[in-house]
Order: structure tokens, then sequence, then C-alpha cells
């Protein structure tokens, strides 16, 4: 059984990058390129002739897509032949709300094509017999508990969309987002694999655990992450199990650089976007936003602070100590019925050291 596993393409109409669109000819070319990406992918699921293709979740980057978009991906999956059953599930971004679901239009468009938006158990045609769980985003880690119980064939296959967490690392969007589920507790569920969504870097978790990871890089953060998709392998007479990495070169990237290291690049560019960061002096500013003027890349973001610290200051007046100390209160916006409190302390302490 070779399975094609991809996550996380976030198709969307209005795609920005850094911000921005990227509009020629009146069509935004980030949307037409992420589409294409995803053709790409397909296409070779369907040249290496898998045997199944899931689609982990946020196929969509909303819950309400544009008819355009539903238009577009549609046409993609048209092209999947009927021999290849391919089921998709939703994730945090096209997920099931009280308003519906991003793939809801899809559905029943096409009889193996299946849009799978509650826990569901498939009992797919295979030998041996094998459980397929398809758990979409909100899924909880009580909810796989009694899904696993009712699984009689060994080595069920779990598909679906969250974030693990583990010992203060995550593979979650944001740190702290809410429903993840600890790396350990889903490693406890004894699935034979765990095909994942959510997380948009290519990633092995071990015990046949994998994010795919997704088809580009989104920004910055992401600029350190395998981008692609996974062939998976399940080979039933020898009892394998292997997940071929598919990366993907093509897409934008993204460098972030500190002042020093920017000042100090010596290449006339950089092919992508580009960041500088950091607490810089007012001339190295002008020194940067000049070299920008002429610098070679797609596009660039600046995130500089003022190295200048700006101090609260006020005049001391008074002769004694006890003059200063209540200036100095004063200053600070004591209360006046207060000040003669803390003037009687600091007098009473400071008898204290020389005693």
């Amino acid at each position: 059984m070779r399975i094609l596993h991809l996550a996380d393409i976030h198709i969307d109409l209005v795609a920005t990058r850094l911000g921005k669109w990227k509009i020629v000819n009146g069509v935004n070319v980030i949307y037409t390129e992420r589409l294409e990406r995803f053709r790409k992918i397909i296409q070779h699921g369907v040249n290496l002739k898998v045997d199944m293709i899931v689609i982990s979740g946020d196929l969509f980057n909303r819950s309400k897509p544009f008819p355009q978009e539903l238009w577009d991906v549609a046409s993609i999956l048209d092209s999947i032949p009927i021999s290849i059953p391919t089921f998709i599930i939703p994730g945090n971004h096209d997920e099931k709300t009280s308003r519906g679901c991003a793939l809801q239009p899809l559905q029943d468009r096409r009889p193996h094509v299946r849009i799978i938006l509650e826990p569901t158990i498939f009992d797919i045609n295979s030998n041996p017999r094998k459980h397929y769980v398809f758990a979409p985003w909100g899924t909880s880690l009580n909810e796989l508990h009694e899904i696993r119980k009712k699984l009689i064939y060994p080595e069920p296959i779990l598909i679906t969309h969250l974030g693990t967490t583990l010992e203060g690392k995550h593979w979650t969007e944001i740190a702290g987002e809410v429903g993840n589920i600890n790396l350990s507790d889903l490693k406890a569920l004894n699935f034979q694999a765990v095909l994942l969504g959510h997380y948009h870097g290519q990633t092995n978790l071990g015990q046949n655990i994998w994010y795919s990871g997704s088809p580009e890089c989104y920004n910055f953060g992401e600029a350190e992450q395998v981008k692609g998709y996974l062939l998976w392998d399940f080979d039933e007479i020898n009892k394998t199990v292997v997940a071929h990495s598919w990366q993907i070169q093509d897409g934008p990237l993204f460098k972030t650089f500190t002042v020093e290291e920017f000042l100090d690049y010596k290449e006339p560019g950089f092919s992508g976007n580009v960041k500088v960061q950091g607490e810089a002096t007012e001339e190295q500013k002008a020194v940067i936003i000049e070299r920008l003027q002429t610098f070679q890349c797609d596009d660039y973001k600046l995130d500089l602070q003022s190295t200048l610290k700006v101090k609260r200051t006020f005049a001391l007046k008074g002769k004694s100590n006890i003059e200063v100390l209540t200036n100095y209160l004063e200053s600070k916006n004591i209360g006046a019925e207060a000040i003669p409190g803390l003037i009687e302390l600091d007098q009473d302490i400071e008898e204290y050291v020389r005693l």
C-alpha cells in the first residue's frame, strides 16, 4: 500500500507575502503559484500510481473559500483517477463550524474523493484488512482513545490534523495554542503510523509519526523548515513502514539578518524575501536603508529598534539629606501625606546603620 500524504496547502485567492499582494496582469501570482504547486503534487501521486491520497487538513486557508478557489481546487481533484481513493479532512483553517465547512461544497462531487468532517473509521479493501482512522481538527485525545478501542484489525493508521508537544518543545503554529496533544500520549495510542497535518515543517517524530510539512514556506519563522510532502510505503509482506520524503525547493525563500550580518553581507542580493532586525544606531539605519535601495531581493522588511535609551531625569534641590529625599519623593508623585512617614523611616534606618 502506497499513500501520498500532503497537508497545509492553504489555497488562498487573496494570499499575500510580507503583507503585500503580487499582482501581474490582474492575477495574484502568489495564489496561482500555490495552486500550481498543489496540482504538481497531486499529479506526481497519480504518475506514481499510488493506492491512496490523503490531505491532512488546511487545504483551504479559510472556512468560507471564494467560488474561484473551490472551482480551481475541484478541477485538480477531478484529475485524480477513480482508481485512487482520496480522503480530505479539515484543519484549523478550513475547519467545520456552525456556519459550515470549507470542504462541504466538494462533498459528493466525485465518488472516490471523500470529505471527512467527523472522526471516522474506514475499513478499506486491503490484504490484510486494515483500519484507517480520519480525525479532523478538534478531535480530542479522549475521542481518539474511544475510537482506538473499537478497532479490531491490527496495525491501524491515523490521519489527523493537530499540534503536538513534548517537554517544552512544540510542533504547532504558535506556542501555547489550544487543542494540542502530548506526543507521548499520541504514541501510546499505538497506531502503525500517524499521518499528521498542522505543523508546517516536515518532521519525523518517531514511531512512524510524521508531519508531511507544507508545500511552501509562508513566512520568516518557517525559513529553516523542510517543505514538501510524503510517500508512505506499507509493505505488508516484510512488515515495514517507510515514509519517503519529497522536498520542494522551488518555493519562496525567506532570510532574516541581524543588523551586523546585513552590514557585513558581501553579496549584492538574496533570491527571496529579506528581513533585517535588531538594535541599530541612526547611522546604521541610514546605511541599511540606503543599501536596500539597490539590494536584489523579492521584497524586504525592517524590524529595527533604536539603541538610544531615553531616561527620565529630575533635579535634586536642597542641602540636607531630608530636603533631597523630600524632593525625590515629590518627583515620584508620592502623596504628600505619605512623605513624612517615609522620611521618618529613612532616619530610623540611618540611625540603625550607625549603631
